[in-house]
């Protein structure tokens, strides 16, 4: 990588003389000659139990039993999943949290991918209720209220269900594959390099603005950078000490019966509930499908004459490309290009990128930058590769989070 080689070509012959089924010898990138399964270029093991993992917790509960019309129970658990993978190799799509791989796949020890697991949640507290409304026959107050008066006000009960708990551990991937030569280029395995000093999350973030493009995400980009290419990143594979927000759950039920009959033993029921009753929202950590992604491979060619013309266009006092001043800045930043490629190739030196984010950098726009300085032509190419609609940003997602919008139903009940 340091000398700008493409680890899939030239491509070279097996050395151990193998041949395809129609007689012609083995070819394959020389990045897989040095793999567990020598030429095999797509190999992938899946439902390999050779993690190991470990959960621990401490549990308080709390209950009253039927008593004077009111029962209730409440719990409270205090917990942690360590392991080295949080599932087997699944389809991605059906998890409740992003998924990465782990380095594992790529021949580092497992030691790399320790860390709180995907699906771990800290703390969460759990209560139910039921109480009878102490109003009407057989109960403490108005016992031989008129019948009237009974129907209105006796038989009332309300129940709920609620449930608070901290929020999913974040994780942060790259969407390729660092120039270390895997098939496709994105596995989601290969993670950034943490910023020491910077806050994971975002400081810029607002309850005001929560969700949205126009919002600042809710982790910090500037948090991360990308790795030296053809390296592994040294983030965790998830980040206990940066979570999404706290998720609040509430149930409310209204009842009352109407006793049918002398020995009331059959009854009709009217009933109201509230399913999520303050409306709160629940937050995912992004779109499942690819949250976790926060840089693509940034483009390592020099500019072209329509992106020099929407650099020039950004802001007031850039020539155009058209006009001799434009042409000359054109190729003076095309030359502050190739000066920092590796001689004889049109490869960027391998930590070109490797440079730290300035605050708030999702809210700059690529063209913002100074194409004439090393800093701003960094920046540019990495603000064109970030993926804002990907990586740090909360969603609403009814389909898999397992929220829904407050609403109300109204049902009648007869029990025989």
């Amino acid at each position: 990588m340091s000398r700008g080689l493409n680890p899939f070509s030239p491509v070279v012959t097996d050395p151990l003389g193998r041949r395809n089924p129609s007689g012609a010898a083995i070819t394959y990138g020389p990045a897989y000659l040095g793999t567990k399964y020598l030429g095999f270029t797509n190999l992938n093991v899946e439902y390999d139990a050779s993690a190991n993992s470990i959960y621990q917790a401490g549990i308080v509960s709390l209950q009253r039993r039927f008593t004077q019309g009111l029962s209730f129970t409440a719990n409270y658990t205090f917990a942690k999943s360590l392991d080295d993978a949080s599932d087997s190799g699944d389809v991605r799509f059906v998890n409740l949290n992003v998924r990465s791989p782990g380095y594992v796949n790529l021949g580092a020890p497992r030691s790399l991918d320790r860390s709180v697991s995907l699906f771990d949640i800290k703390h969460a507290f759990a209560s139910t209720f039921l109480y009878d409304l102490p109003f009407g026959r057989g109960r403490r107050f108005l016992v031989k209220a008129p019948g009237a008066v009974e129907s209105l006000i006796g038989g009332w009960s309300v129940s709920g269900v609620g449930r608070i708990q901290g929020g999913l551990p974040m994780v942060v991937v790259l969407r390729d594959d660092n120039g270390l030569g895997i098939l496709n280029g994105n596995l989601r395995t290969i993670r950034p390099d943490l910023v020491p000093g910077v806050p994971l999350i975002n400081p810029r973030w607002s309850r005001d603005c929560p969700i949205g493009q126009a919002c600042e995400p809710y982790f910090n980009p500037a948090a991360f950078e990308r790795p030296v290419k053809g390296t592994l990143g040294n983030a965790p594979r998830t980040f206990d000490q940066a979570r999404g927000p706290t998720q609040r759950f509430l149930d409310l039920s209204l009842q009352k019966n109407f006793p049918l009959g002398k020995e009331g033993k059959r009854r009709l029921q009217l009933r109201v509930d509230a399913i999520n009753a303050f409306n709160h929202p629940i937050f995912r950590l992004g779109r499942l499908e690819d949250a976790g992604e926060i840089f693509a491979a940034p483009n390592e060619a020099t500019l072209t004459n329509a992106e020099y013309d929407a650099w020039a266009a950004a802001v007031a006092g850039r020539p155009a490309r058209t006009t001799p001043a434009g042409a000359a800045l054109m190729t003076q930043i095309n030359n502050l290009v190739a000066s920092n490629r590796i001689p004889g190739s049109q490869t960027l030196r391998p930590d070109f990128f490797h440079v730290p984010l300035p605050e708030g950098f999702f809210s700059m726009t690529a063209n913002s930058f100074d194409l004439t300085t090393v800093q701003g032509l960094q920046l540019y190419r990495l603000r064109q590769a970030y993926t804002p609609d990907r990586w740090g940003f909360l969603a609403v997602d009814p389909g898999r989070s397992g929220y829904n919008p407050r609403f109300f139903q109204i049902a009648l009940k007869l029990y025989f």
